[in-house]
């Protein structure tokens, strides 16, 4: 994307009130676009229309976003490696040149100077938030184009305040006011989601907690399915990250980041028949069709449920391919009263469990259960830590433990 500047109709931020600076930064768009509106239908705008030139900061321009999302600046068009935006609203692409004007009253000296001031402080909120975005589309053209969360680099505001030094011409603010446009603002991707303009910054150890959590998902995905026998130790953990994401950390590295996350060592991990010898006494699986589900027993007990999941896309070939083999992962261990009745509130959507109703509502579910007499959910709570103890995470769709 591309954008004129003018470093002659540029006022730099410093000069400007601070406060008034921040209150236009801190406007949400919507309101601050209404705000640009009623200037240009103000009389004081009238009357010095002729020492006014309107130009706009860039012509990459399209229709305006739904009333749903108020604050969406702009829509991204991926361009091979790069992502351009094409903005949504003319009022935030607008920039004023300003002729000197001619000596007055001093009743009319006032009214111009404030409304000059009153467009200077447009000009500046607009050319900061066009170089803050060309800023995080530079750094984050990889994550805008695949959206997956790994491709997210680090990014801070003090990374950005020194970005904008590079940019020709244009004198960067202090981070404050980065901040508060931060909050204000999103864009639309390609495929309609929102996106909040702070969703893209990220610090560096928050990038290496994400990538280590992806990779023991994925360690968790190849045990399940046979691929591998052990879980990778630190140094293999280490050697992934750097061989996929260019991460270099020493193992010790590796072990203060997993104490951090809490999860267990590769020791405690690689018992993966733990859990399997505690739920032996579960049933086979059953498809769950509507005549099972008339069978399942009204009687407490505990249960766990299987789904087909679609692996994401830091899974390598290997997994996908046994993922094929073994399309289904056990996704959820629960236990209730009344197992029948528990299954049917979730198939039916009436649980509060949105990513699990979500699942079975595919129709690809199997279920397996044990009926219990008494201390199901005892049962259900040694089984839980069974299962985090060998495969270092919760199942994917039990929010909290029991």
């Amino acid at each position: 994307m591309t954008f004129r500047q003018s470093a002659a109709s540029r006022l730099a931020p410093h000069v400007l009130s601070a406060i008034d600076l921040a209150r236009i930064l801190s406007l949400p768009l919507d309101t601050y676009c209404k705000h640009v509106r009623q200037l240009e239908r103000s009389a004081e705008y009238s009357a010095c229309a002729h020492m006014i030139q309107k130009h706009s900061l860039t012509s990459l321009q399209e229709t305006a976003p739904p009333a749903s999302l108020p604050s969406c600046i702009g829509r991204l068009h991926p361009r091979g490696a790069t992502v351009q935006v094409h903005f949504l609203h003319p009022e935030a692409i607008r920039l004023y040149r300003i002729d000197a004007p001619p000596r007055q009253t001093r009743t009319a000296d006032i009214t111009q100077a404030r409304l000059i001031r009153n467009l200077h402080l447009i000009n500046s909120r607009n050319e900061l938030t066009h170089a803050l975005i060309r800023v995080l589309l530079t750094h984050q053209s990889s994550y805008l184009t695949s959206l997956n969360p790994a491709d997210l680099q680090p990014l801070g505001l003090q990374d950005i305040v020194e970005a904008m030094q590079h940019q020709s011409g244009y004198t960067p603010p202090d981070v404050s006011r980065i901040s508060r446009l931060l909050r204000t603002l999103s864009v639309i991707s390609a495929t309609g989601q929102d996106i909040p303009l702070r969703a893209l910054l990220m610090q560096q150890h928050v990038r290496h907690e994400a990538q280590l959590k992806a990779l023991i998902a994925e360690e968790r995905l190849l045990l399940l399915n046979g691929a591998i026998v052990t879980p990778w130790s630190d140094s293999k953990l280490s050697q992934h990250l750097k061989n996929r994401h260019g991460i270099l950390l020493t193992r010790r590295s590796i072990g203060a980041l997993r104490q951090r996350l809490g999860i267990p060592d590769y020791r405690h991990r690689c018992d993966s028949l733990d859990y399997l010898s505690a739920s032996h006494t579960l049933g086979p699986l059953l498809p769950l069709t509507p005549a099972n589900l008339a069978k399942l027993p009204e009687h407490p007990g505990v249960y766990e449920i299987w789904s087909a999941m679609t692996p994401g896309s830091n899974t390598s070939a290997q997994v996908n391919q046994n993922l094929t083999k073994y399309c289904n992962s056990m996704i959820y261990l629960g236990s209730s009263a009344n197992i029948r009745a528990r299954i049917l509130s979730h198939t039916r959507g009436h649980s509060r469990n949105a990513l699990l109703s979500a699942l079975l509502l595919q129709g690809k579910a199997q279920i397996r259960f044990c009926v219990l007499d008494a201390n199901w959910r005892h049962v259900e709570r040694v089984l839980y830590q069974a299962y985090c103890s060998s495969f270092g995470m919760r199942p994917p769709c039990n929010r909290i433990s029991p």
